[in-house]
């Protein structure tokens, strides 16, 4: 896995997430929401609590999930989508709900 995104299905709500690892030098798995945000979404996003991210996608480039921190914010509208952290609605499959109680 990289910081390249790749289309997933959530585990547990079955909706479509981008997946990856962001961030320098270790990474953190990511699961994105693939729906790019307005300003007043992202703001509503991240007082929600979730992270946003710049998905950069260059015609000769691979594409890639990129961290938005305090700074990347404050220096102005980003010219690449906005995808914010995939905010799970869903309940987890019967299967893997008793598989979670079972470790616990």
């Amino acid at each position: 896995m990289s910081d390249r995104p790749r289309a997933r299905q959530c585990p547990r709500c079955q909706a479509p997430v981008l997946a990856a690892l962001v961030g320098n030098p270790c990474g953190l798995n990511v699961r994105a929401d693939p729906y790019p945000l307005s300003l007043a979404q992202e703001l509503a996003a991240r007082l929600d609590g979730r992270f946003s991210y710049c998905l950069r996608l260059h015609p000769f480039l691979p594409p890639r999930l990129i961290t938005r921190g305090p700074e990347h914010i404050a220096s102005g509208r980003c010219a690449h989508l906005v995808v914010a952290d995939h905010h799970c609605t869903g309940t987890a499959p019967a299967a893997l709900s008793t598989e979670l109680d079972s470790l616990f």
